[in-house]
Formats: structure tokens, C-alpha cells, sequence
């Protein structure tokens, strides 16, 4: 309630600039206040809790932490599976790559 009478609509505020000229008020325009917007956008984040916390203490307590411990190599020959499917050893046909050996041998 607090938010979406009083807070929300500062996000699209709008300032008055007036003209003068020789005393008199000649032109206004309505602009955005950007300041106001910018402030307000702030304070959501800040009671929304977006923000890290500025001591390194706190700050430790949200981190998450990352151990990757052995990690298996790709296998040379071995097709990764799909979900539920069981590995696939693929075996050379003739030499150690694949290839069936048929290939010409360029001219000199």
C-alpha cells in the first residue's frame, strides 16, 4: 500500500521549467524528473534488500561458494549421452582417426 500510493508514482514524476522574460512567465515545458525517478528507484532497491552489503562480514554470509572437485576428462571415442541414455563407444574403422584410408595422396 505504502508502495503503490506514495512511491511508485514518483517513478514517473515530472518537473515545471518555466520561461521569463522581462518579469513576466512567457512558456513552460513539462520535463521528467530524472533526479526524483532516480532516487526513488534507489530507495525500492534498497528496501527491497537488492543491494550487497557494504560490510565485508555481512557480505560474506550471502556469498555463494563454488568447489568443483574432480572433474573427469572427455574421452576420446565416447558420444556424450542424452538424458536417460547410456554412453556410445564409437570404434575407428581403419587408422587411428576414423578415416577409411581411401584417400589419394596429392600430386608432387
Amino acid at each position: 500500500m505504502l508502495i503503490e500510493k506514495h512511491i511508485a508514482p514518483k517513478l514517473s514524476a515530472a518537473v515545471t521549467k518555466l520561461a521569463e522574460e522581462g518579469g513576466k512567465f512567457t512558456d513552460f515545458l513539462e520535463l521528467e524528473d530524472h533526479h526524483t525517478q532516480l532516487k526513488t528507484a534507489d530507495m525500492m532497491l534498497r528496501m527491497h534488500g537488492a543491494y550487497a552489503p557494504k560490510d565485508p562480514a555481512e557480505a560474506a554470509q550471502f556469498a555463494v561458494k563454488v568447489i568443483v572437485i574432480d572433474i573427469p576428462e572427455p574421452q576420446i571415442g565416447v558420444l556424450i549421452p542424452g538424458p536417460g541414455q547410456l554412453p556410445i563407444t564409437t570404434t575407428p574403422i581403419n587408422g587411428s582417426n576414423g578415416s577409411s584410408g581411401n584417400a589419394q595422396k596429392p600430386q608432387e
